[in-house]
């Protein structure tokens, strides 16, 4: 026996015995797949071509890693019980506005500001929260020490002061959970979105708890990853309802949300969620579409890594055929190694159309697009279909030109130590490159 056909035929005699089980079970990954999964295309290929190579090992970790049954199921009544909580139309409501899977009611009478770095709003928090007289709602998806201490104290102490605070968290244990204990012991209270179990050890890439929430007296919120937008307002109770929502399913307890607020400026807010639980077939693009579609004058955008979306280039192309100018920000470095390489594939379709596509040594999560100095959004949706679609993202759309132009100045900021990548310089990447980038975008479903 050659190198490479030993181990073909030491697999083969190895199954040989239980042949019958292994097609048994390939046959039943296969009719789940092609008739009761809404994979999108590629992922759908993906799956098949694993299960149908590595025997029964490929079906168990299409079980583990990429089954999404149980959870369709039980997210689907959740977005069922979510519009019971969700559909009371606020006294501020704007009218007229898109409404669909996952946007809110608009609302205006808001003053907005943001945050470019995640830890500048650290301090605007812990005051906001230290003065807190109803209630201080938390949800993250993970809580580490360095970037939590100040926040985890200032919670303690309104806990101990009888302010209702509660924090759901997407993750549990293994130092994600920094202060909880305290929090809990000082009178707050604590879930995770998914079971304690689930949250400790899945391994799935899907139905994370990306959402990044706080909000104060149902008066004042924060939402965003690593870029951050304080809202004051009645949008502040939006993100309130949103946070009682889930709450309510994971507990099975419903609250009212103490709102101590009213109009404190004139911008218009809009709360657009991401998630299986917020229904329909589709990913919800319509804050992405409906900002870039807009445009006349500029774009910019940033994102912690960019995975091609059919739906959203078009958009983009579009917006550049129409005159206007478009800037992305993409991190040369990412949570894995194969993003960057998966964001420099991508981003070659755009820059041939005409997008000026920036690559910056920083490692960011930022998620966040600006339009013609009016339009912004800010939050956790990734531009990724698979994402949108299977994530619990929150997004916060504000038409404010105070907001655009404060966000625009970062970019211009940002994009002083960023480089410009041009299509000349990807058709000549060397053929190592190229290697990587075949690599890494067989991975890029692990996003």
């Amino acid at each position: 026996m050659t190198y490479f056909t030993k181990p073909f035929f030491t697999l083969v005699f190895a199954i040989a015995d239980i042949y019958p089980l292994v097609i048994l079970l390939d046959v039943i990954g296969i009719i789940m797949i092609l008739f009761k999964e809404r994979f999108e295309p590629r992922t759908f290929v993906l799956w098949l071509m694993i299960i149908i190579v590595l025997p029964v090992a490929g079906f168990l970790l299409y079980l583990v890693l990429g089954c999404t049954l149980y959870s369709t199921k039980r997210f689907d009544r959740k977005a069922e019980a979510d519009r019971a909580i969700l559909s009371e139309v606020p006294e501020d409501a704007v009218h007229g506005l898109d409404m669909g899977d996952g946007l809110d009611y608009a609302t205006k009478g808001n003053d907005v500001r943001a945050y470019w770095n995640i830890g500048d709003f650290h301090d605007d928090a812990v005051t906001d929260i230290r003065s807190a007289k109803a209630s201080v709602l938390v949800e993250i998806r993970k809580v580490p020490r360095r970037s939590f201490e100040k926040i985890a104290d200032a919670l303690c102490d309104a806990a101990s002061r009888g302010v209702d605070v509660r924090v759901i968290t997407g993750s549990y244990g293994f130092g994600r959970t920094y202060g909880i204990r305290s929090i809990v012991s000082a009178g707050g209270h604590f879930t995770t979105f998914h079971s304690r179990f689930y949250s400790t050890f899945s391994l799935k890439n899907s139905n994370r708890l990306l959402r990044g929430v706080i909000v104060i007296d149902g008066a004042i919120a924060y939402s965003g990853t690593e870029s951050v937008v304080r809202v004051e307002g009645p949008a502040a109770c939006r993100l309130a309802k949103r946070f009682a929502a889930d709450w309510s399913f994971r507990t099975g307890e419903s609250f009212d949300v103490d709102v101590m607020s009213g109009s404190h400026g004139g911008d218009i807010v809009q709360i657009t969620s991401g998630g299986p639980d917020v229904g329909g077939e589709g990913p919800p693009v319509s804050e992405y579409m409906s900002l870039i579609m807009g445009a006349k004058e500029r774009i910019y955008m940033t994102f912690e890594y960019l995975v091609p979306n059919e739906v959203l280039y078009n958009s983009m192309r579009l917006a550049v055929f129409s005159g206007a100018e478009v800037h992305l920000i993409i991190p040369r470095r990412g949570r894995h190694w194969y993003q960057a390489w998966n964001s420099l594939s991508a981003s070659n379709e755009l820059m041939l159309a005409g997008v000026h596509v920036y690559f910056t040594d920083k490692r960011t999560m930022r998620n966040v697009i600006v339009c013609d100095g009016k339009m912004c959004s800010v939050g956790s949706a990734v531009f990724n279909t698979r994402s949108m679609r299977y994530d619990f993202t929150t997004n916060v759309l504000a038409f404010s030109e105070s907001l655009a132009s404060q966000l625009e100045g970062f970019f211009r900021e940002e994009l002083r130590s960023a480089m410009e990548c041009h299509p000349e310089e990807y058709a000549d990447r060397s053929f190592a490159d190229k290697l990587k980038i075949v690599f890494s975008r067989m991975m890029m479903f692990f996003n």
